[in-house]
């Protein structure tokens, strides 16, 4: 959704509204007008340029938006600004993140990033889906075909298997939380999105944040558990249970349960059995194999529906493109349908006519290799990504030699069929994995040697790269301005090489790099640009790791100048206390007391002021705390000292306590 003037807010459900209406259409409240937002237009937390807005809720408003360092549209998730100070939605907001960011599977919402901006708002950075919602497809077409709905519901399956293992309940499974996007073959591929109020499971080694408590009931009405409209505790199963309602809805056109007022459809979810599919939709066509399923997944007790996502998917009737089940028991069904359907027999007709359509698509499938920067045809990429899942299970399962060999066929598709490594990285990582599991610590050692060559490999290229782009940005033909937003674009890419380089200890590299940036971006942006300082600290590192101290200081001193005299604030600013503590730390450590002690003195004095402002500010303080205390006990100073250090304690156990 964009933002428009036409659109209309509802102060009760928050529903937008178009057109001219002065009062809701659904609850009757009155309606106010939607205020131009502030941030369309504008660069949000340094990097991503807002284009518009998606959607807005009672928490938080999501924006359109372009991440100008990689280059992708995105959408972010804020936090309205007034609930900043409301302890449980930061942390509901946080456990957001934390739970859709620690998932890494197809079908399920990938989470960029995360974090805190320094006008102090919250905000989640996702993957855009260009595709409807199950709930759109559904409100356009009433119910989907059975044959659809069992595809969409193995991929649901998997990608609740996975958030189930990493100790993760979705709790709002529905069918708007289903995108439907089509993947580069032209099938339908489900994300799971919104996990708002997931809850981590427990789990051996691991608390979870408890923001709920027993009793305190969160979801959709429609597709709660029994035990979710009870406000009893939740496990993997309430998911299941939700699962059902929404295919259930998908093939009949209308949920299991829906009452006059979200008390009495809860109350018919307790107390109440579904009706069989198959009378709710009889010219549907639901075979038994489809319904049984789903009206398992309503049993009301937990243990009597299926006790995993895995569990239900095994259960699901084949399909005739899924490699590992065949068409016996699901043919008859549609056999009779083509055979007495005049419907069925055109769509077979039409099916017939696509397929030859499809030719080209198979050329492409198997022969267009993709991209420079990641070439391999799709063919190659699903059948290197096919043995990767399944060694992964068959580790899973202790099946050490059956893993081994599909790892070893991986590594070599990986190796002959992609121009970069990232799939050989990810394969070699597994091996290593793998040798450690099974006992084979010579086959462990083997993996990560290759990945240590790899990695070196990888970071001479990255190298390599950013000098030959530094060189092509100061001859190039353009005007300043598009220079400076050339240069500013590759701040990113930038620092990523020098870590990289750092990490592999190629530390006389990392120096060349930072060098011509500097000089290239003084020439660019001017010598006083606050990149000029970033670059300056990332060269002080350097230097700070192959012990050059001479250049160290003065390469922090312009830096801290830089970003006083440049930055809001001026020496109030975060950034720039951080970097006045980082010179004290250098003068300590050089045994220059009389300049430590006054940098550091003055370091946390603005800290302690930051830190009364913004208690965001608590890491930044602690370090203070410490860095003092350390050149007090340097000096000798062992009592005060020890007063410091206790501050920092307390500060960061408060932290712990409050997270």
């Amino acid at each position: 959704m964009t933002q428009a003037s036409s659109i209309k807010l509802c102060k009760r459900c928050r529903a937008e509204v178009p057109g001219d209406a002065t009062t809701c259409p659904y609850d009757g409240a009155p309606l106010e007008a939607i205020p131009d937002d502030p941030l369309i237009g504008k660069v949000f937390a340094g990097k991503y340029e807002i284009e518009s807005i998606l959607g807005r809720g009672g928490m938080s408003i999501v924006y359109r938006a372009r991440d100008v360092f990689m280059e992708r549209v995105v959408a972010i998730k804020i936090l309205h600004t007034n609930l900043m100070s409301d302890n449980t939605a930061i942390q509901r907001f946080r456990q957001e993140a934390q739970a859709a960011g620690g998932l890494n599977h197809p079908n399920i919402m990938t989470v960029y990033d995360f974090g805190l901006t320094a006008e102090d708002q919250a905000f989640l950075v996702m993957e855009l889906f260009d595709g409807p919602t199950l709930a759109e497809i559904l409100e356009n077409e009433t119910r989907i075909t059975p044959d659809r709905t069992v595809r969409l519901a193995r991929q649901i399956c998997d990608g609740l298997d996975h958030a189930h293992k990493k100790g993760i309940v979705h709790r709002d499974l529905k069918p708007s939380n289903l995108c439907i996007v089509k993947r580069e073959d032209g099938k339908e591929m489900v994300k799971i999105v919104d996990f708002g109020i997931a809850k981590f499971m427990p789990q051996e080694g691991r608390k979870s944040q408890q923001l709920t408590q027993t009793g305190q009931i969160f979801g959709s009405p429609l597709f709660m558990s029994p035990e979710q409209c009870t406000g009893k505790s939740l496990d993997a199963r309430t998911d299941i249970y939700s699962l059902g309602c929404l295919l259930y809805e998908a093939l009949t056109g209308a949920p299991p349960f829906m009452g006059d007022t979200a008390y009495d459809t809860m109350t018919m979810h307790i107390n109440e059995a579904p009706t069989p599919l198959r009378k709710v939709a009889a010219d549907a066509n639901i075979p038994e194999l489809v319904q049984t399923p789903v009206m398992k997944c309503l049993q009301k007790k937990p243990e009597d529906r299926y006790q995993s996502a895995a569990d239900m998917k095994d259960d699901l009737p084949p399909l005739g493109d899924d490699p590992q089940h065949t068409t016996t028991q699901w043919a008859p069904t549609w056999y009779s349908s083509i055979r007495y359907n005049r419907e069925a027999r055109v769509a077979v007709a039409v099916g017939t006519t696509i397929l030859l359509c499809a030719i080209p698509c198979l050329l492409v499938f198997f022969y267009y290799p993709g991209p420079d920067v990641d070439q391999g045809t799709l063919y190659d990429r699903l059948d290197w990504g096919t043995k990767i899942s399944t060694a992964e299970k068959a580790i899973e399962d202790g099946h050490y030699a059956f893993a081994r060999r599909q790892l070893e066929d991986a590594e070599f598709i990986a190796k002959t069929k992609f121009n970069e490594t990232a799939k050989e990285i990810l394969t070699l990582n597994i091996e290593a994995r793998l040798g450690s599991e099974s006992g084979d610590f010579k086959y462990a050692e083997d993996a990560n040697i290759a990945l240590l060559k790899l990695y070196d490999e990888k970071a001479q290229r990255v190298y390599e790269s950013e000098m030959s782009a530094l060189d092509e940005l100061r001859v190039s033909n353009l005007s300043p301005e598009q220079k400076k937003k050339s240069a500013q674009a590759r701040v990113g890419r930038i620092e990523t090489a020098v870590r990289e380089l750092a990490a592999r200890q190629k530390h006389s590299k990392e120096e060349k790099l930072l060098l011509r940036a500097l000089e290239v971006d003084k020439e660019v942006l001017g010598p006083d640009h606050p990149r000029i300082a970033e670059l300056d600290t990332l060269l002080a590192e350097c230097y700070m790791h192959v012990q050059n101290t001479p250049p160290i200081k003065g390469l922090l001193s312009t830096a801290l100048n830089i970003w006083q005299t440049h930055l809001p604030g001026g020496e109030n600013n975060p950034q720039t206390i951080k970097a006045l503590l980082r010179l004290g730390e250098f003068e300590r450590d050089q045994s220059d007391f009389e300049a430590a002690d006054k940098d550091l003195k003055r370091g946390l004095d603005l800290a302690g002021k930051a830190y009364n402002k913004n208690k965001n500010n608590a890491d930044l303080l602690i370090e203070a705390y410490n860095s003092y205390a350390d050149y007090l006990k340097q000096t000798h100073k062992i009592a005060e000292s020890g007063k410091y250090f206790e501050l920092a304690n307390k500060l960061m156990s408060k932290q712990e306590l409050k997270h």
